[in-house]
């Protein structure tokens, strides 16, 4: 089975998008939801009809009933997650405003600092250049505790990246 979400920008007929979803589960192998309050439908198709087909097959439906709705596949864009280990953090307040800055930074989604762990986890947007992401975020750190090692792992828990050093200048490990 593929799933697929579909948008529809300029649907405003309750009664023509109730249509639509009637004649798109009248497609073989097409299951149809359509959500009009987010103008958003969720197919799931089976079979052996490949899911560009089916795509067309719906735009024909839609076009035939409101010529002027622009049907797209709703791509999700899908960032990192990824920890960071703060190790020496020791001012509950400077982890909120490392939490903070690190949170306003160009392709970060979110940030959450665990204090009592230490670790920082990051959901970034998709294609982030994480190598300027990574330091952005020891600047951050850095200018707040200068004293705290930055500690970045991948999924498996592994070093990926260097550490801070207290005293080590940040522009030096550019």
């Amino acid at each position: 089975m593929i799933k697929r979400e579909l948008t529809f920008e300029g649907l405003n007929c309750a009664h023509c998008s109730a249509i639509i979803e009637q004649e798109v589960n009248a497609l073989p192998g097409v299951a149809a939801s359509m959500n009009f309050m987010t103008k958003t439908m969720i197919l799931e198709i089976q079979g052996e009809s490949g899911p560009e087909h089916i795509l067309q097959q719906v735009k024909d439906i839609v076009r035939k009933h409101e010529p002027d709705v622009v049907v797209e596949e709703k791509i999700k864009e899908s960032g990192t997650k990824c920890t960071i280990t703060l190790e020496g953090l020791g001012c509950a307040h400077c982890a909120g405003k490392i939490e903070e800055e690190v949170g306003g930074l160009d392709g970060v989604q979110s940030a959450t600092l665990d204090f009592v762990t230490k670790k920082l986890r990051l959901e970034t947007t998709a294609g982030v250049d994480a190598a300027a992401l990574n330091r952005a975020v020891e600047g951050v750190v850095q200018r707040i505790e200068p004293d705290v090692k930055v500690l970045f792992e991948d999924k498996k828990s592994r070093l990926k990246a260097k550490t801070v050093e207290s005293g080590e200048s940040f522009n030096k490990m550019k």
